[in-house]
């Protein structure tokens, strides 16, 4: 199997990533760099999807949002836990796939490890977040069936 440089992991950390972790780690070289992500919905975005219309005034989206984001990055350690240094481990805040596909251009990653839900049709079979990477990344995807 090909040992790649550069690898970029996203993981949904409100699910077990530990086979993706695992999996992404035996693609790596000894001067492999691997960078562990998680993206999380902006505040605003998960406000207006649960139909709750305008932010009340008394919320601080922003600190709510940056307290959403650290309850991230602790998850995101834990899950990385000896396999990923710290310093690799990052919070990205936006839409899944776009955020995703962004991170590894900018980063200029040789592949990105995700996982997959096994279900029926495209879609289904890799899920939406999946097949929108699969079809948007320009560098090597490797799905983990989850």
């Amino acid at each position: 199997m090909e040992q790649y440089q550069k690898l970029l992991i996203a993981v949904d950390i409100e699910h077990d990533a530990s086979d993706i972790i695992a999996k992404a780690m035996r693609l790596k070289g000894p001067q492999s760099e691997v960078r562990l992500i998680t993206v999380i919905t902006p505040l605003t975005d998960a406000l207006y999807a649960n139909g709750l219309g305008l932010v009340p005034p008394l919320i601080d989206v922003v600190k709510l949002e940056e307290e959403s984001r650290q309850r991230a990055k602790e998850k995101l350690r834990e899950l990385a836990g000896d396999q990923v240094a710290e310093d690799a481990c990052d919070v990205l805040v936006g839409q899944t796939v776009d955020s995703v596909v962004d991170d590894a251009e900018d980063w200029n990653a040789d592949v990105i490890v995700l996982g997959s839900h096994g279900k029926s049709g495209l879609k289904l079979l890799l899920g939406s977040t999946a097949s929108g990477v699969l079809h948007h990344a320009k560098c090597d995807t490797l799905m983990v069936r989850i």
